[in-house]
Parts: C-alpha cells; structure tokens; sequence
C-alpha cells in the first residue's frame, strides 16, 4: 500500500491533501481549544489590526508559497495520462484526475445531472450562507468550539462529504469499478456489476400510480417534514432567534445532506439506484 501511494501520482497528491487538510483542521481545533480555556473577553477588549498590511502581506505570502509548490510539483512529476488513446480498446476502470474522481464517485450513486451539477451548488451555497444562518451573537468575532459549534460542525460535514468520495473513488474502485483496495492484484474473476440497478419501486415490487407516490413521498417528504415542524421548533430559543427563512434554509441543507447519505447506503447495501422514476427525471 504504501509503495503504492508513494509512487502514483494522483494517490501521492490525495494523501498530501489529506495530512495538509488534517493538519489545518487539528490546528484549528487546539487553538480554538486553547481560547476556550482562556478567560472570556468581549471582541472589543482584544487588540485590533488593520487589514493592510497585516492580513494582505500574509495572504500575499501564503499565495506565493502555494504558487512555488504547485509549479514543483507539475516539474518533478509525471503526469500519469496513460498510454495512447485507442479507439478499439475500452479500460475497465478509466479514472478520472484525483481532483475529479470525487464527483466520478458520486455519479455511482446519482445521475449527472445531480452529481455534476446540483449536490456541488448545494453545498457551495450552503457554505455562502453559513454565516447568515449562524446568529449567535455571544460567537461574532470568536471561532472557537464553544462559541460556534453548529458552524464548525456544518464545516466538517461538508469536508468530509468532499474528501471521502475522492478516497473511495481513487483508492477503493478497482476493475469494473467495483470496490477493491487498488494496491491490490485484481480479481480476475470478479463479476461484472449489473447493468442497471433496480428502483425502489422494482425492489418492493410496485408499479403505477403507487410508485409514483412513494418515490415522491421519499424524496419530498423530509423537506414537507421540515417545515411541518416549525410550528413546534419554533418555541426553542435558538430556532426561534433564526426565523421561519433562516429555519427552512438549515432544515434543507439538513435533509439534503442525510438524504445524500441515504441514498448512499442504499445503492451501496441494496443496489436502489432510484427512488423516485418518472418521465422528466430519476433520483
């Protein structure tokens, strides 16, 4: 395995991804944990700085490091593109780049339209309006555990949602895509995945109108449950300080994220690809 890593490429820049993403998140924590442990001070008794040139000069310098680091990269190795491109034979596996294969993983589990375009804006609008949905007033001007938890915990599920699909796809999915670790010999008798994995409907065995309301019900019910129980999560303090908008924005990011993880371990445990067929999309 580890001969594997340190000689591929696009596995060596992953696992340098992942201790640089590793080591930034554990320094964050135990500062954060070291200002918990301080003594609480309003943000106007802590010293202020300007932005220039303090802030810009270190950015401007983090900037050139990564510049440097990314152009000795590009010139010590090799770009693995593989053999000549030939029309008469196939690969069994043909992976995308490291910085790709993420969404690569993802079109395993939901059609293009979904994984290529939907699930990222998702979650890049999801990370935009973060900040407006945190209305904490004791943690403006504070990251620590203490002060922001429901963004720091949001952050984390998003960097793991983006960084484990990218594990899985390019050291996980062996011939014919299927799951084997790739420092592996392959399997030379590995069955061939099925040619279309069957829907919730097919699996239980229903058809018409009845699939059609289950497969709508699964995919919209947790959005109606969401603002179904407003009325209720309203009297909490914290929900009630966020607003009926602010409310249904979090609840959907929410039930957008686990129904990811749903249909995850569906097709991964049940082969369910599909739990809501009609004649304009499938999901």
């Amino acid at each position: 395995m580890l001969d594997y890593l340190l000689h591929q490429p696009d596995a060596l820049a992953l696992v340098l991804l992942l201790l640089l993403v590793g080591a930034a998140v554990a320094v964050g924590l135990v500062a954060a944990r070291r200002r918990d442990r301080d003594a609480v001070r309003p943000p106007e008794a802590e010293p202020m700085v300007t932005t220039w040139p303090h802030l810009l000069r270190r950015e401007l310098i983090a900037s050139l490091a990564a510049l440097l680091a990314v152009t000795w990269w590009a010139i010590l190795l090799e770009v693995p593109l593989g053999p000549t491109a030939d029309p008469a034979v196939t690969p069994l596996a043909a992976k995308a780049p490291w910085f790709f294969v993420g969404v690569q993983e993802m079109l395993q589990y939901f059609d293009a339209w979904l994984a290529g375009a939907v699930l990222p804006l998702i979650m890049i609008v999801g990370l935009c309006a973060l900040p407006y949905l945190d209305l904490n007033p004791e943690g403006n001007g504070r990251y620590t555990l203490r002060s922001r938890p429901v963004a720091l915990a949001v952050v984390a599920g998003l960097l793991v949602m983006w960084l484990l699909p990218m594990v899985v796809g390019l050291l996980f999915r062996g011939e014919h895509w299927l799951l084997q670790p790739v420092w592996q010999p392959p399997a030379l008798d590995a069955p061939l995945p099925p040619p279309q994995p069957l829907s919730l409907a097919d699996r239980i065995g229903l058809g018409g109108a009845t699939a059609q309301l289950l497969g709508g019900t699964a995919c919209v019910g947790p959005y109606l449950a969401v603002a179904l129980l407003w009325p209720r999560l309203r009297r909490v303090r914290g929900v009630a300080r966020m607003g009926w908008v602010r409310y249904m924005v979090a609840g959907g990011l929410l039930a957008t994220v686990l129904g990811v993880a749903v249909k995850v371990v569906l097709v991964a445990t049940l082969d369910i690809r599909y739990l809501w067929v009609n004649p304009w999309f499938r999901i």
